[in-house]
This record gives structure tokens, sequence and C-alpha cells, in this order.
């Protein structure tokens, strides 16, 4: 979630992720455009597994 509030050592824009049981706050990224990109980021070192299969032999050219 987006933290429109976030304590002194946060900052506006953050997000954040909360967990219940035990309760806590993780925090995930510091925008929501760097938890794109990071996200973005993390598909494309293993497009295999996001893909579900091997690429095949275009897929594989076209990297």
């Amino acid at each position: 979630m987006a933290d429109h509030h976030p304590g002194p050592e946060g900052q506006r824009g953050q997000i954040i992720a909360y967990v219940h049981d035990p309760d806590q706050i993780c925090w995930i990224a510091p925008s929501f455009s760097a938890y794109l990109q990071a996200s973005a980021d993390s598909i494309d070192d293993d497009r295999e597994e996001f893909l579900n299969g091997p690429l095949d032999e275009q897929e594989q050219a076209e990297l």
C-alpha cells in the first residue's frame, strides 16, 4: 500500500506491506515507480520463471 502518512524515518508515497500474525509493517520500495521498476527488473532477470517454461528460439533471439 502507498503510505501517505509516514513516520519520521519514512517518506510520503513509500510502498509498504502490512503483515498480520505477527503484526508488522514491511518496507517495500521508496515509491510506486521504484516498485514497478523493481518488479520489471525481477521479471527480466528470470524470464523463464515468469513465462512458466524455457524460452523458444525466437524468444532467445529477442533477448
